[in-house]
């Protein structure tokens, strides 16, 4: 492990910008791995409004945190991939041949390599969970949370595009919660189900796993790192913790294709190393989920002219890349905005991994993790040989 990273990481929590960080450098052959400090740091006093110090345990390499949109790449395109692989899914079927529910939806006839690739015309975000709990407050019936989620597909299905497909790249949440409803519809499972059969092939004690809460519960305490203190979700003054922090995907109970998992820096790194076989040993990797052929097509195939969006995977925007300016061209990955990250590098047959709560207690301060990524990267690839 370099140790200019690893000075940068610990500083960074030293600072406040995060209350822990963890961090991985991951080859063909070993894990350098690294963590450092605590579950939580504060909470919000109600009574005077001020933040109050609120240490929690110290983290270790086993501790979860709430990776945020790398969910994306780790199970709902390791689920598509496998999909593509055995030929139960093609890329250019439009989403209805795979989800009925879209069939009268604008969306219903963009192929499938549009929504992976952020190019179906979709806007990024829309607030779903906002809009049906402002229903509730009005004194309208809550539905339960199989109706809210069935409520939830609707909504997202019936947003009118802003763009025709294929002419921009735009990343996009709703395609990824959209790709999540269709894997659901056909495996005919619930996506933690399906998540967790994929992910169980990783060599570690604690896989990659949703965490499925009741829709609107908040726990004070839990053995994953915290997130935000979120207005509208901890009104007891308490952050967030051992629950998803994205809103849309809590209110479908923690289990979405945009956001939801939770893993260790131990368990991310396992899940890196299978596509670091794939793409670099060519091996076929995640329980024979992935073939080193759909790698290549996923992290080679855009959705868009002039985009550095691949499927599932953003590459370096030159000169200014969160990956650093050190990183090979072959360099893929991607980030989640509670601070979290993971690019490979294949000309150097490494990945990193950064995990951090860098929304703890505010989602506001964005500076410090902008500055560190790059930065960390960068202290990586100059010690790791080119091959």
């Amino acid at each position: 492990m370099p140790r200019e990273a690893l000075e940068l990481v610990r500083r960074f929590v030293a600072d406040g910008h995060a209350s822990a960080a963890a961090l991985a450098v991951v080859t063909l052959d070993d894990s350098a791995l690294f963590a450092v400090g605590r579950r939580r740091s504060v909470r919000l006093d109600l009574r005077t409004g001020e933040l109050r110090p609120s240490p929690a345990a110290a983290i270790d390499l086993d501790t979860p945190f709430d990776l945020a949109s790398l969910t994306k790449p780790m199970v709902t395109l390791g689920l598509l991939a496998r999909g593509i692989g055995d030929g139960s899914l093609d890329l250019e079927a439009p989403l209805a041949r795979y989800l009925p529910a879209a069939a009268h939806s604008a969306m219903g006839e963009v192929p499938l390599r549009s929504l992976m690739g952020h190019g179906s015309g979709w806007p990024a975000w829309r607030d779903f969970a906002a809009v049906f709990d402002a229903r509730g407050r009005a004194g309208r019936v809550r539905p339960d949370a199989r109706s809210l989620r069935h409520d939830i597909e609707a909504a997202v299905l019936s947003t009118p595009p802003e763009r025709a497909p294929g002419v921009a790249a735009v990343y996009s949440d709703l395609g990824y919660l959209t790709l999540g409803f269709l894997l659901e519809a056909q495996l005919r499972r619930p996506l933690d189900l399906a998540a967790f059969e994929l992910l169980s092939a990783l060599p570690v004690s604690t896989p990659p796993t949703y965490r499925r809460t009741p829709v609107g519960l908040t726990p004070r305490d839990g053995d994953a790192v915290a997130t935000e203190i979120w207005p509208r979700r901890c009104l007891d003054g308490w952050p967030l913790q051992g629950v998803v922090h994205d809103d849309n995907a809590a209110a479908l109970q923690g289990i979405a294709g945009h956001a939801g998992l939770f893993a260790s820096v131990r368990g991310v790194a396992a899940w890196a190393r299978e596509w670091l076989r794939a793409v670099c040993a060519r091996e076929v990797a995640l329980g024979g989920a992935l073939l080193p052929e759909v790698a290549d097509l996923l992290r080679g195939t855009s959705a868009a002219p002039d985009t550095t969006w691949r499927l599932g995977f953003d590459t370096p925007s030159r000169p200014h890349s969160n990956a650093g300016t050190l990183c090979s061209d072959a360099t893929f990955g991607h980030l989640g905005f509670v601070g979290t990250s993971v690019f490979f590098d294949p000309a150097r047959r490494a990945a990193v991994v950064l995990l951090t709560n860098r929304v703890h207690p505010s989602r506001d301060a964005t500076a410090a993790i902008r500055a560190l990524r790059p930065a960390v990267h960068d202290a990586v690839w100059r010690v790791l040989q080119v091959h």
